[in-house]
């Protein structure tokens, strides 16, 4: 979940400052054990990510989601792909996939349309049916149990919740990382910042906030989401370290399961920290405009 997008639904990056991991080939994306040692870890992956754009939808104004033939569609009218869109995780007739992306779509604001294929094989011939294009590479679901032990941030980084920092340090680093400031405060809004299943946190280099990431919690698994820091302040541990606060969060509610889904960019932070792929998501997204008017590259 990254909080804040451009208004053609690219996300503005804030992300954490591992160096870019070239993908693994398909036989690494699954262990070939998976199905008898991650079944319950890819369950786990699944729930978290469906229960945290409910949660997310729960607040912000105008926001809805429906189960179609068991799919799960969702819009908040975020200029955002991230946040609109369907999640298709549990065995669905291509037909249920096609509605749900014409319900999405219906609400005009840019969507994504994310798969587990082991779960819903007939999913991606139902959004190809619906005329979306599949991203070349899948995105990645992750988990790690038990939780393991956080280290001692790196010095100068502290990762505080918004509870102690305030909510507007929240918003002062997404406004810096070029997210218009209503856009910011609708994106994640004090209902959300306050549920109890939820912890929103600020990283902070030498006082500074430079950083963010939220904790969700689903039943005994925590899921990590909108990790990210400012260029300016990568390479200095500050993603690990959310990242980590949001284990902790996880820890005292509980939770013995951490899960979250990761750019390509985190994939090596990631694993640092023990969490391996337990199920690549197929992504698919709405053919990008063609651009007729001066030739500007979109790309």
């Amino acid at each position: 979940m990254t909080p804040t997008g451009a208004p053609d639904g690219r996300e503005w990056r804030m992300e954490s400052e591992a160096p870019e991991q070239p993908a693994a080939p398909p036989s690494a994306r699954r262990p070939a054990d998976a199905p008898a040692t991650r079944g319950p870890l890819v369950a786990a992956a699944n729930a978290s990510f469906v229960d945290a754009m409910k949660t997310l939808v729960h607040h912000v104004d105008g926001a809805e989601w429906h189960d179609v033939g068991g799919v799960f569609a969702f819009a908040t009218g975020l200029p955002m792909s991230l946040f609109n869109g369907c999640i298709a995780v549990s065995d669905a007739p291509s037909a249920a996939i096609a509605d749900a992306v014409a319900w999405v779509r219906g609400r005009g604001a840019p969507f994504g349309v994310w798969v587990d294929e082991e779960a819903a094989p007939e999913a991606s011939a139902g959004a190809a049916r619906a005329g979306l294009e599949r991203r070349p590479e899948p995105y990645p679901g992750m988990a790690v149990r038990p939780l393991p032990e956080a280290p001692s941030p790196p010095a100068g980084v502290t990762v505080r919740p918004v509870q102690d920092v305030g909510l507007s340090a929240y918003y002062a680093v997404q406004e810096a990382a070029g997210a218009p400031p209503a856009l910011a405060r609708r994106a994640i809004p004090e209902g959300f910042a306050s549920d109890p299943r939820v912890r929103v946190f600020v990283s902070e280099l030498d006082g500074e906030p430079v950083g963010n990431a939220i904790a969700i919690r689903t039943g005994r698994v925590v899921g990590v989401y909108a990790v990210g820091t400012l260029p300016a302040a990568r390479r200095r541990g500050v993603a690990s370290a959310a990242t980590w606060a949001c284990l902790e969060a996880g820890r005292a509610w509980g939770c013995d399961v951490a899960v979250l889904q990761s750019s390509a960019m985190a994939l090596g932070l990631y694993r640092r920290m023990g969490f391996e792929t337990v199920v690549p998501y197929a992504v698919y997204l709405p053919p990008r405009p063609t651009d007729t008017g001066g030739g500007r590259d979109r790309a």
